[in-house]
């Protein structure tokens, strides 16, 4: 394996430590009236673990958080038929500092919408277990992406319904896992797949749902119909040529990043030999994983365009792992141990390949990651104080805030 060694440079801002502070509001609907029963929960942010035991709202919806330590801090409201607010998570900002009473907080928690529909097939069958989804566009690193944040099954009537939706800008998918046979053709598949509202296969061509808060929106109904399709066959091996036995998928690359429209999977034999069959024609990614000897993994990957015709040969050359290693250092004060701390790597495809490894930090802040697979990553660290942030992260003269990490064989 070929090592990398990366370098990361943490910082931290000093917030003085306190138990008198004092953070209580009162939870209201949109149109100002009071909502009792509210659970109300507290967070230091950057940390999972609840600072105070979670109150309930009372009739004037009035909550209070005594004996808090200086931080900054999420509040976490959840009330049935309302959308779970996290305040100061993502736009607000709550900042409590030693000894501050903060009080007159109003936490506005909105109803949630609804969409129904109908799944059904080419004959108007109902299609019961369908998986209906709802995505948002989100941002990051690697560009827009969209982020599942509702689904629903249809029932045996082809009937769904998702509720507690925010308000927001959406794409809805219908999934229905269905093989019949094609007439005429001993053997071959149609497979009703993936379908985007209105009713096409092709997420890009989809048509945006615009969600007010509150509102219900019928008749969203899905067609799901037959398509033809083909068989992918081919060898895989390694760079010197050997055939050897592995395990493959292929994930369709059709759509946005992050959204999965499908994949299927099959087995190399130890000649080498593999085979795809009822795959959709369209736009892949085909990943393998071949059986090495020892502890070095052993992959590929490579893009495939599947058109209307079965595709014959196709070869897949893996490559030997690699040893990812690093350091962190701090810039000044703050902790004096990293052993808290992990450090991640996430393909940069799509969600394709998924994460790349992970390893957490020694008391000096290195680490070390085996068996990791040639691709293009983004770094994650995990585990950073609520005050600690990173400040640099390289690799060799390369600035991984500008450039992905790419690793090649």
């Amino acid at each position: 394996m070929r090592p990398v060694t990366l370098l990361f440079l943490l910082a931290t801002l000093a917030l003085q430590a306190a138990d008198d502070g004092l953070i209580e509001g009162t939870v209201v609907k949109a149109s100002g009236e009071p909502v009792m029963r509210a659970t109300v929960s507290m967070q230091l942010r950057g940390e999972s673990r609840s600072v105070a035991k979670p109150v309930m709202t009372d009739m004037a919806g009035k909550f209070a958080f005594p004996h808090l330590g200086a931080g900054m801090y999420v509040i976490n409201v959840e009330r049935q038929g309302f959308i779970t607010l996290n305040y100061g998570l993502m736009k607000s900002t709550l900042v409590l500092a030693a000894g501050q009473q903060l009080k007159d907080l109003r936490l506005t928690l909105q109803v949630g919408a609804v969409i129904t529909g109908r799944v059904s097939d080419d004959f108007d069958e109902p299609v019961s277990s369908a998986n209906i989804a709802l995505f948002r566009v989100q941002y990051n690193r690697s560009g827009k992406q969209l982020l599942q944040v509702g689904n629903a099954k249809s029932d045996d009537r082809g009937e769904y319904r998702i509720f507690d939706i925010p308000q927001g800008r959406y794409l809805l998918q219908a999934t229905a896992n269905l093989m019949t046979a094609v007439p005429g053709k001993p053997g071959a598949l149609r497979y009703i797949s993936t379908v985007f509202y209105p009713g096409t296969m092709d997420a890009k061509q989809a048509s945006w749902l615009i969600i007010a808060p509150g509102t219900e929106q019928r008749g969203l109904d899905f067609r799901m119909r037959p398509v033809p399709t083909v068989r992918v066959r081919g060898v895989l091996c390694s760079a010197s040529g050997k055939p050897a036995g592995g395990y493959l998928r292929m994930q369709s690359a059709e759509g946005y990043a992050g959204l999965s429209v499908g994949s299927i999977t099959a087995n190399a034999r130890d000649d080498g030999n593999f085979e795809f069959t009822a795959v959709i024609p369209g736009r892949y990614v085909l990943l393998a994983d071949q059986a090495g000897n020892g502890s070095v993994r052993l992959s590929a990957k490579m893009a495939l365009q599947v058109g209307s015709a079965d595709m014959e040969n196709v070869v897949m050359v893996t490559q030997p792992s690699m040893r990812v290693s690093g350091t962190l250092k701090l810039e000044k004060g703050g902790a004096k141990s990293f052993e808290s701390v992990a450090v991640g790597l996430q393909a940069n495809d799509n969600g394709m390949r998924g994460s790349g490894g992970g390893a957490r930090t020694t008391a000096d802040g290195t680490f070390v990651m085996e068996n990791v697979v040639p691709d293009s990553y983004d770094l994650m660290i995990y585990g950073l104080e609520p005050d600690g942030y990173v400040k640099a992260m390289r690799a060799g003269t390369v600035d991984l805030f500008e450039r992905e990490l790419v690793l090649s064989g």
